[in-house]
């Protein structure tokens, strides 16, 4: 697996304009805001994207996220 981060220049685009969640807030399962979307990650092999980084930095893994409407929402407490 090859990982590659997107930023807002970056030339790797995705597939439909609409999953763009960079800028989104981001809360966890109690509703408290952990901060925003900076940034995806994507695997360059299967062109999916595999995690979210945080204004912080942290990461936080695809599968363990929901999108409700403009916002991400942790479904646990993994990040790294």
């Amino acid at each position: 697996m090859t990982r590659f981060i997107l930023s807002h220049d970056d030339t790797w685009h995705l597939a439909d304009a609409s999953q763009d969640i960079r800028g989104w807030p981001v809360r966890d399962p109690t509703g408290q805001p952990l901060g925003h979307v900076r940034s995806l990650v994507a695997d360059t092999d299967t062109s999916l994207v595999t995690s979210i980084v945080l204004d912080d930095g942290s990461e936080i893994e695809t599968h363990d996220i929901d999108l409700g409407r403009g916002v991400v929402y942790v479904r646990g407490t993994s990040r790294s």
